[in-house]
């Protein structure tokens, strides 16, 4: 089984959006749960981008999809 790589969230913030989005802004996604793959590992946040680029956006799709 494959281990999921996890970015670290300042890097993924600007690979997929580039200078558009502050650092606390990705920070209170992460917060709140609204970046799928975010998860805290001490005090930095890291995203599974293998897993953000699987959803859709919309929480009832995404939660068909996972389920399946």
């Amino acid at each position: 089984m494959a281990k999921n790589k996890l970015t670290p969230l300042k890097k993924f913030v600007e690979d997929k959006f580039g200078d558009d989005v502050p650092m606390r802004t990705a920070q209170h996604w992460c917060q709140n749960g609204h970046l799928a793959g975010a998860r805290k590992v001490g005090r930095k946040w890291f995203v599974d981008a293998e897993q953000f680029d699987k959803t859709t956006g919309n929480e009832l799709v995404d939660s068909i999809l996972m389920a399946s």
